[in-house]
């Protein structure tokens, strides 16, 4: 999946990019996923 796709401001918003699975983070999630995925980790997603 190319990261264009799932920019980083839409990644951690709480809704599905589009193309996701409905995956949902959490507004605390989002701050500790976000301190713990960088960049690299996030082109694996």
């Amino acid at each position: 999946m190319p990261t264009e796709r799932y920019p980083r401001q839409t990644r951690w918003t709480g809704v599905p990019a589009d193309g996701e699975d409905g995956i949902h983070f959490t507004e605390q999630n989002n701050l500790a996923l976000g301190e713990a995925l960088r960049d690299p980790v996030l082109r694996l997603v």
